[in-house]
């Protein structure tokens, strides 16, 4: 290079001309390492760039918007009882900043609204400063098919670009049948259409759902878990039955959202919302209540170590011990003596195993833990997250969910586990209980009675129910129960049911006492149940929903029964979460049979036969009598035991005249 001074030509490293002495700086040229160093940081610049344009949306978004999608089917919630109706009306757009938060509903499914909602199509509203406001209708659609679901994912995420986004489903649910029954097409959202819509959603395992929250019951299980966990960060849901009521509310939550609650403290606010509603529904604490937020992150971690764990878990071995222990863990969405569900909770489910198991179930616990972020509920049992565990549903439910576990692929260990425990439960040709040889003893004191237990019958045992019929003197050889339960001890052979002063007697006007079928299970929240009919006020006997048919809750306040709630019977085989208001309505009934239940050699047959006559007893609600009882003193009451042994089979013992 030449000086820029005297023009002579100097060394490139010089700091200064030689000749002249003037100093040099070459603003022309870089140099080697000042070159390297450039390079480098446009290479990192690059990178940084490339990668920035390949990652999800998610990352980049630093606002607190959010869209929340509500995708609602009324059916007999709504038809018979209005509460999509008053849920709805609880939303109360002063309270939410409806700048940062869409709130989306998209209707269908429902034969009557009571409300704004048409059931001639399928619409979707957003909620505007005056309410919900109409933006689209559609064709009748299938609330029961995936694409339905999908599509309305696909317009909320089209059109509403927020940080956030959280599904509600509400409806019905059915544990692993999945939820959303459609009412014109009888179909519904099985798990694997739930899966469907998913994977065509715009929702991915880059870019999740912050929350589902499920409005429904039964689905606060592990299935649905694996459905979810690469499309959302939080599952909100119920191991039990998810109650509601056409005077209270939980989509009132929605009004305390601040912008920026994650899905832990989105779930937090729901759940916080249902507890508050128990606490008018459920006062007495007589009703199952649970509500879980689990966190989705965890669930494969969840599955590694239960596959283990089950593993270890040898059926074979020990069959006897875990259908012992499977018979007395409480199940989920027991509605009356349908069982068909057969959700247990896996937490208790593993502890109680244990035992039997070579491996150590406390990782596994801690793990299930350490998933279930939030949990409210009123059993000690219920711990956030339900497994379905086949043994008392009927031979086509066992037969259908088990096709539906082939499906899932979370856990083959627990799939071939369940697999092998039902083979197992088919009894050997021929096999059944006989009572030839056993002893059928009452108690003087009218109390109990008992049956001594073949130690074949023993070897076989899984649990024991009785029943109490009171003869019909009016029809010979007919019997008409009035007490059923679970309340049986077993010592050594002897199986005694307890009566515990548990039945119920109503008054009549005359001052007369009437025995009225009661059912009572020692290991459910909900004690005594009477079923019967409500009649709402100021109706004609033919008016539309004059008569609803329901399960009486029986609490008792210092010795004294009444009746606490009642839960509307579903016209169809799903369960039923409404509590009516007892309130809305003036008179009760309650019904009876008697029944022909002996064949001709005395022995008690599976088909019983009705009377010609049903008998009832009808009052005003606010004048209904109850007293808890005993038995009379009398010769006209019968006992038998039902025995359940570990196939799965039920057998009727012989009848038993208490008293003598």
């Amino acid at each position: 290079m030449n000086c820029k001074k005297c023009g002579k030509q100097i060394n490139s490293t010089s700091k200064f001309c030689p000749y002249c002495g003037e100093s040099i700086t070459d603003n022309s040229f870089l140099s080697k390492t000042q070159k390297i160093i450039i390079i480098s940081l446009l290479s990192v610049i690059i990178v940084f760039l490339s990668i920035i344009l390949f990652l999800p949306d998610k990352y980049f978004k630093k606002d607190d918007t959010r869209t929340i999608m509500i995708y609602i089917v009324g059916s007999d919630l709504e038809t018979d009882a209005g509460i999509v109706t008053y849920d709805l009306s609880v939303i109360d757009p002063a309270k939410i900043d409806l700048t940062k938060t869409n709130i989306l509903l998209y209707t269908g499914g429902t034969t009557k609204w009571q409300n704004f909602i048409s059931n001639e199509e399928n619409q979707i509203y957003i909620l505007k400063e005056n309410g919900f406001e109409k933006i689209e209708s559609q064709s009748q659609l299938n609330m029961g098919d995936p694409d339905t679901l999908t599509n309305f994912m696909k317009y909320c995420y089209d059109n509403y670009k927020t940080s956030r986004y959280d599904l509600v489903l509400y409806d019905h649910g059915g544990a692993i049948d999945g939820a959303i029954y459609d009412d014109f097409t009888d179909d519904n959202l099985s798990l694997e259409d739930m899966e469907t819509a998913l994977k065509n959603s715009p929702f991915n395992k880059n870019n999740k759902l912050e929350a589902v929250l499920f409005r429904t019951c039964l689905n606060g299980t592990i299935e649905i878990a694996n459905v979810f966990n690469d499309y959302s960060e939080y599952l909100i849901a119920s191991e039990e039955t998810s109650w509601g009521s056409p005077y209270t509310d939980v989509l009132g939550f929605l009004n305390d959202l601040i912008p920026e609650d994650n899905g832990l403290e989105f779930g937090k606010k729901f759940v916080e919302s249902y507890d508050e509603q128990m606490k008018i529904l459920n006062r007495t604490g007589d009703i199952v209540q649970t509500y879980s937020v689990i966190d989705l992150t965890k669930i494969d971690d969840l599955n590694a170590k239960l596959d283990s764990y089950i593993k270890s878990l040898d059926i074979n071995k020990n069959y006897k011990n875990i259908v012992q222990i499977r018979s007395s863990i409480y199940q989920y969405g027991v509605s009356g003596n349908d069982g068909s569900y057969d959700m247990i909770d896996l937490y208790e489910f593993i502890d109680k195993t244990s035992k039997y198991a070579t491996e150590d179930a406390s990782d596994l616990l801690k793990i299930i833990e350490e998933t279930v972020k939030y949990n409210s509920s009123n059993r000690n049992d219920a711990h956030g997250l339900s497994i379905y565990f086949p043994f008392n549903g009927v031979k086509n439910a066992k037969a259908y969910f088990l096709r539906v576990y082939n499906n899932l692929d979370y856990s083959n260990e627990y799939k071939n586990f369940i697999e092998t425990f039902n083979s197992m439960q088919q009894s050997p040709d021929g096999y059944t209980f006989s009572f030839s040889n056993n002893k059928l003893t009452s108690s003087a004191s009218n109390n109990s009675f008992s049956i001594t237990l073949t130690n074949e019958q023993l070897n076989t045992f899984s649990a024991g129910l009785f029943a109490i019929f009171e003869k019909d003197p009016e029809h010979p050889n007919y019997y008409k129960p009035i007490f059923s339960s679970d309340d049986t001890t077993l010592e050594n052979n002897v199986l005694k049911a307890n009566i515990n002063n548990k039945m119920l007697k109503i008054k009549d006007d005359d001052g007369k006492e009437y025995y009225v079928l009661t059912y009572y299970r020692k290991n459910g929240n909900i004690t005594r149940r009477v079923g019967g009919f409500l009649y709402k006020k100021d109706s004609k006997i033919f008016d539309e929903g004059y008569m609803n048919s329901v399960d009486f809750i029986i609490s008792d306040d210092k010795g004294t029964p009444f009746i606490s709630a009642a839960k509307l019977i579903s016209k169809n085989d799903r369960i039923n979460g409404t509590l009516l208001n007892l309130e809305d309505y003036y008179d009760l009934e309650i019904t009876s049979n008697s029944f022909g239940i002996l064949d001709s050699k005395g022995n008690v047959i599976d088909d019983w036969e009705a009377s010609p006559v049903v008998t009832g007893y009808s009052t005003n609600l606010n004048e209904i009598e109850l007293k808890n009882s005993g038995l009379d003193k009398g010769d006209n009451y019968y006992g038998l035991f039902i025995l359940k042994d570990i196939y799965g089979n039920s057998s009727y013992s012989k009848l038993v005249k208490i008293g003598e």
